[in-house]
């Protein structure tokens, strides 16, 4: 469960600095069927980065946490959650974008 806990934590820091970059584009390519490409790219970094360095932060402590008790998850759930987290954040950043867009 570590090596996940591990991966997941390099994947999201990683991930997370789109947030420091919001003018360059990432991981998005819903970007290149957008209408105003340059304002949905950096809302979408900044949300997506902000996301990530959330899910990162708390990978990291699991992670660390870890190493002094046993948490009781599987490999299986532990990326499950992961693939869940990844997607309701995904639906949050089209909800937000848009409601701001109206």
């Amino acid at each position: 469960m570590r090596w996940i806990l591990g991966a997941i934590t390099v994947v999201c820091l990683f991930g997370s600095l789109s947030r420091l970059t919001p003018n360059i584009m990432w991981n998005d390519p819903t970007y290149f069927f957008r209408q105003n490409k340059s304002g949905y790219l950096k809302f979408s970094n900044t949300f997506r980065g902000t996301y990530l360095l959330m899910i990162g932060s708390v990978s990291l402590l699991l992670f660390l946490l870890s190493f002094f008790m046993t948490i009781p998850l599987t490999d299986g759930s532990l990326f499950l959650i992961f693939l869940m987290c990844v997607l309701v954040g995904r639906l949050a950043l089209e909800w937000k974008w848009r409601r701001l867009k109206e």
